[in-house]
């Protein structure tokens, strides 16, 4: 009986940090605040305290410069987050731009076919 006990307590312990390991802490994860630079390009982008985000691409998707500033930003998880842009020539769509977190310093997203590479400038 005792043996039997053990075992489920043993059990129970491993699929609680098995559990908690697959969440992720959110107390530990990256502070991805702050500013960022295109590694080898001229594009910023900033994400604010209060989740909000100003990416500007240099050269635009089209010509000069482009500006793109929203409110907010969702934060997934320690791996990745989303922000929605507007873009288009002729019609406009909205695209939700999904951002990977490799470490605490880069980030890195794909849109209109091309490969971005952020990293965080030293505050």
């Amino acid at each position: 009986m005792i043996k039997k006990i053990n075992q489920t307590i043993t059990f129970l312990v491993l699929m609680l940090t098995i559990v908690f390991c697959a969440n992720g802490n959110p107390e530990h994860q990256f502070d991805i605040t702050g500013n960022w630079v295109e590694k080898n390009g001229e594009s910023t982008l900033e994400l604010t305290k209060e989740g909000g985000y100003t990416i500007n691409f240099k050269p635009s998707l089209s010509d000069g410069s482009t500006k793109f500033s929203s409110k907010s930003y969702d934060r997934i998880d320690n791996k990745q987050f989303t922000f929605t842009i507007l873009m288009g020539r002729a019609a406009f769509n909205l695209i939700d731009v999904k951002v990977s977190i490799k470490s605490s310093n880069e980030l890195r997203f794909k849109l209109d076919g091309k490969t971005y590479h952020f990293v965080k400038v030293d505050d």
